[in-house]
């Protein structure tokens, strides 16, 4: 079957990519024809946004914001859903535990997520960013 890649995340043993029909793939980069991993089916709309937290947990960007945790036989499973539509996101490391996601929307708003503990724990909006007169397709961390 075709898929359209529209999202990429380089990761040190694994390659991700999100696609039009809602799907996200796994690829394992160090296993010879880089066999696929796992198929999640992440959303209901094409996936434009990949991110990986410090903590290990991936964070997955359409017509919501989720993120998966790695069960006991490594596959990624759903741990949270925050109902906002995403275009982007970025993560960005604080410490060990804590991050934050900066995510941008076709509303030409960019938000600020904290993650206190991790992935299980209930995320926060801190910041609100708008003033873009278009859609935020792009955000980067730069340290």
């Amino acid at each position: 079957a075709h898929h359209s890649v529209r999202s990429l995340l380089v990761l040190t043993k694994e390659l991700a990519s999100g696609h039009h029909n809602g799907y996200v793939l796994l690829w394992d980069m160090e296993r010879r024809g880089r066999p696929r991993l796992q198929a999640i089916k992440a959303h209901s709309e094409a996936v434009y946004a990949l991110a990986m937290l410090r903590s290990g947990e991936l964070v997955t960007g359409a017509e919501s914001l989720r993120v998966w945790v790695r069960g006991r036989n490594r596959d990624f499973e759903l741990a949270h859903t925050i109902q906002e539509e995403v275009l982007c996101a970025c993560a960005i490391p604080r410490s060990a535990l804590e991050s934050q996601v900066v995510t941008g929307n076709m509303g030409g708003v960019v938000n600020v997520w904290e993650l206190p503990d991790g992935a299980a724990s209930e995320w926060s909006l801190a910041a609100r960013c708008q003033g873009h007169s278009q859609s935020v397709w792009s955000v980067c961390y730069v340290r």
